[in-house]
């Protein structure tokens, strides 16, 4: 063989043995990502609460790794550095001013009741069981009062709430029949949330639409067993909130790596996680270390890793804050992006990846109508390749995370997720970074390289699937009830 044909065979076999190489084939270095969720976790980010300065803090550390890791800045008027900037109403209801009378019956915040809600409302309450619930009933301005079972959860809640709302009511006032210690710990988990509701100025609309009634409350022991004994039908409840409102500016964090090739660079994939939290003081703080500290160390070392490849399509790294309070900061981020949302050709999202087994994921959408896209089948495909057990539990999440701002723009999107861990730690203080799995956490860091990297050098982007294109190879039978 003369040289010139020994050197273009060379050429072949090494080009041959690239292409053959798995798109997920990389280690994530768990060290760093354990040194960098041991900060974000920790008193120095006082629980990442949007618009505090602790998610100031965790937003100035992930665009300092982001600036190490060598991803480019964006230009454009929203855009300082890596920090995309964005303004927020805060309307802060006063518990002590809160007025809520059923019939005759005055109840006391905290003590009787539990709400997030800053609306005032008078209307007729009407009593039910949960097993009463059908999308059939006609609760047009009327207030829902519904008596839930025992053993009854968020998700069975959810359930309710579109029910109640396809039923025209104004809300809800939940009540257990007995009061347990899984009610004292959902009722610790709402006091957690009951802060001051965050919204976006001039929105025509909340992010998720249809998620919750306008005014929802939850009765503790004592407000059901008074509300119980004074109930008569027919008779009248009221709800006042007195509230301040204030516009304030917060932020997300964004990068990108630019693609090589000369169209397709045009393109973006865009990989997600929100680093917000519950927020606190040093002293004092919910550390979010699943929730969502894992899926944040998860964006980070995904743009160190993808800093050492090339790809066509160009890849956007966005961290964003305010999902916890309704997923607002990818919807600032959507409604005043720098980058045309046409331009956006899949969503690749990640919350809550560091608990449970090792090799369980929960992905969606699995069966959700209109949403299953090509990732979806990369996914599938490469968790086979890493011995990971992929399951459909995450769609009954699917409108809780930043993926959904993406898809109800038409955007393809995914959401990978470990299943909730604890249920106990959610939103509690015990979320904390020693009970993480970095190995989980490896291997979902993998299974998100090999999606990415697939979808960007796809010759085509990925397209919204119709049901007879995945009923073949998608999950067959619906999600187990679970809780978050």
């Amino acid at each position: 063989m003369n040289f010139t044909k020994f050197l273009t065979f060379s050429i072949l076999l090494s080009l041959s043995l690239v292409a053959q190489t798995p798109l997920f084939k990389m280690e994530p270095n768990v060290a760093r990502m354990k040194k960098d969720l041991v900060y974000l976790a920790g008193p120095e980010t006082m629980g990442r609460g949007t618009g505090e300065v602790g998610q100031a803090v965790a937003a100035a550390y992930i665009a300092k790794e982001f600036k190490a890791a060598g991803l480019e800045m964006i230009k454009g008027d929203t855009m300082n550095g890596y920090l995309f900037s964005y303004p927020l109403k805060k309307t802060t209801v006063s518990p002590s001013k809160m007025k809520m009378k059923i019939g005759d019956l005055s109840l006391n915040s905290g003590a009787d009741y539990e709400t997030m809600s800053s609306t005032n409302f008078e209307g007729e309450l009407i009593r039910m069981k949960e097993s009463d619930i059908t999308t059939t009933l006609d609760l047009k301005d009327k207030m829902a009062f519904v008596v839930l079972e025992t053993n009854s959860d968020m998700q069975a809640m959810q359930r309710v709430n579109r029910s109640i709302m396809q039923a025209g009511a104004i809300g809800i006032i939940y009540g257990w029949s007995t009061f347990g210690s899984s009610q004292k710990a959902l009722m610790n988990m709402l006091k957690s949330q009951s802060g001051p509701r965050l919204s976006i100025p001039n929105a025509t609309g909340p992010a998720r639409p249809g998620r919750t009634p306008r005014f929802t409350a939850w009765l503790t022991e004592e407000g059901f067993q008074k509300t119980q004994a004074s109930f008569k039908e027919g008779m009248k409840v009221s709800f006042q909130a007195g509230v301040d409102e204030e516009i304030f500016t917060t932020t997300n964090v964004v990068g990108v790596i630019s693609g090589t090739d000369p169209v397709l660079k045009n393109e973006y994939v865009v990989l997600s996680a929100h680093h917000d939290h519950l927020g606190g003081t040093k002293d004092s703080y919910y550390p979010g270390a699943d929730d969502n500290g894992s899926g944040t160390v998860g964006l980070i070392e995904l743009a160190r890793q993808f800093k050492l490849s090339d790809n066509k399509r160009s890849i956007l790294f966005l961290s964003v804050s305010g999902e916890e309070r309704g997923l607002l900061g990818s919807e600032s981020f959507l409604l005043n992006s720098p980058i045309p949302v046409q331009q956006m050709v899949a969503n690749i999202n990640m919350d809550m990846i560091g608990r449970l087994e090792t090799t369980r994921v929960d992905v969606a959408p699995a069966r959700v109508e209109k949403g299953v896209s090509e990732l979806t089948k990369y996914a599938r495909e490469i968790a086979s390749s890493l011995g990971v057990n992929l399951t459909a539990e995450a769609d009954k999440y699917w409108l809780r995370s930043d993926h959904y701002n993406f898809f109800k723009r038409g955007i393809p999107a995914i959401f990978f997720f470990d299943g909730m861990g604890d249920i106990y730690d959610y939103h509690q203080k015990t979320d904390t970074e020693d009970k993480i799995n970095y190995e989980k956490i490896s291997i979902i860091v993998k299974l998100l390289y090999g999606v990415t990297r697939t979808t960007a050098n796809a010759e085509k982007a990925p397209r919204i699937l119709e049901k007879n294109e995945y009923d073949s190879w998608t999950w067959a039978t619906p999600p187990k009830e679970g809780s978050k």
